[in-house]
């Protein structure tokens, strides 16, 4: 398909938390394109920490792959960026402009990237993000076709204080890893609020695209990095790491409100932006597409993730099926990385109780059917078929 649009919002630190995945997240603007187009319930990022994630939505590459083994602002880069989307694109003809927050490069030496315009890279005001790129939108005359990449921070710790008057904590559930409590619910009333102001902003990207008569040919992407910054989650290789959500929207291709289970990985993005442009992709990029309803896709069997450094080293590997996932750990820690952890209320509250003295096995093994939450690993399960086939199929995946 030629002269086709992208806009690629993403946000920090989200996980699954918004309404299309049964959150009570007010996320009307999201559930807006949800109903129009399709949702992955079991879609994942390759890496629960920041630059890490987005670099590997950005190239298709995992960090190991594309040399992002950690934070960008903490010196981690790109082998190559001429691997990048925007640089890709650009390449191919389109119009390319950064909204907002990105996370693959210094801020420094952002032009690196490859984006034709650069908008609002050094605040984090969603509203004005939201207003600059609305507006974009509504002024661009250009007969190329535009790729559009918008990133939103608020859900990154800190949470704004202000709560919002649709969130009483009282009635607000904490994730479900954590006791229900007073603080608890304030301060995931607090994370709700702030990915409001998200939603707002989503909705006035969406409301120019269709006020301009862009909607029947752009492609809206629609997703985030890792799990939420609350202890046991980002940086951790479960699904409540490394589960995020994406939507997407493209007539014909991506609508009708519905509901993918397949794995998915966000490696997998870039090789369905090349099939649907018809562009050749790179030769190193996953085979996968995302599941739709115009291309043939084929099936992925096993997810895989990682973790080399956040702000302390802890290299780990994951590998995922439907029912069973395998984590092994590259180094001889038993502790837990307490820094790796946000600061936040909830790492207080499990501090004072004991979580330091908390350790962690050199490998892990769960069944997801009985054991969803992740919270209590196999015993003996070296002896498992299951088990057995996950290690040798992370073993050829790490080889490779």
């Amino acid at each position: 398909m030629k002269n086709i649009n992208i806009v690629l919002i993403h946000t920090h630190d989200t996980g699954r938390y918004i309404s299309p995945y049964g959150y009570d997240a007010k996320t009307i603007n999201i559930q807006k394109i949800a109903n129009l187009g399709s949702v992955y319930r079991n879609f994942f990022t390759v890496a629960p920490t920041c630059s890490p994630s987005r670099s590997a939505l950005m190239t298709g590459l995992y960090p190991h792959q594309n040399g992002m083994f950690g934070l960008a602002h903490r010196g981690s880069r790109l082998h190559d960026y001429n691997q990048h989307l925007s640089n890709f694109l650009k390449n191919n003809n389109f119009e390319t402009a950064l909204f907002g927050v990105q996370h693959e490069i210094n801020k420094n030496d952002i032009t690196q990237l490859g984006y034709n315009k650069i908008f609002c890279t050094k605040t984090n005001n969603s509203t004005k993000i939201a207003s600059t790129a609305s507006n974009w939108i509504k002024k661009y005359n250009s007969k190329k076709p535009f790729f559009m990449s918008v990133g939103f921070f608020d859900t990154h710790r800190e949470y704004i204080n202000k709560i919002s008057k649709n969130f009483n904590p009282k009635w607000v559930r904490p994730p479900e890893l954590f006791i229900d409590n007073k603080d608890m619910r304030i301060d995931m009333a607090k994370f709700y609020s702030s990915l409001e102001k998200i939603d707002i902003g989503i909705g006035k990207i969406y409301n120019s695209l269709k006020e301009k008569n862009k909607l029947n040919n752009t492609l809206i992407l629609l997703t985030t990095d890792h799990g939420i910054a609350w202890p046991g989650m980002k940086c951790n290789l479960n699904d409540h790491g490394t589960g995020i959500f994406l939507i997407a929207y493209l007539k014909n291709i991506f609508e009708g409100g519905v509901v993918y289970d397949d794995l998915t990985s966000n490696t997998d993005i870039f090789s369905t932006i090349c099939k649907v442009l018809d562009l050749k992709k790179p030769n190193n990029i996953s085979q996968f597409i995302l599941p739709n309803k115009k291309y043939k896709t084929k099936k992925r069997k096993f997810v895989f993730s990682e973790v080399n450094i956040h702000t302390s080293i802890e290299p780990s590997r994951s590998i995922r099926s439907e029912r069973f996932r395998l984590v092994k750990r590259l180094n001889k820690r038993k502790k837990l990385n307490i820094s790796n952890i946000d600061e936040s209320h909830p790492k207080t509250f499990l501090l004072n109780y004991g979580l330091r003295e908390k350790l962690k096995e050199k490998e892990e093994f769960y069944d997801l059917y009985l054991d969803p939450l992740e919270r209590s690993p196999l015993k003996n399960f070296k002896k498992l078929k299951s088990y057995k086939k996950l290690e040798n199929e992370l073993k050829k995946f790490m080889i490779k």
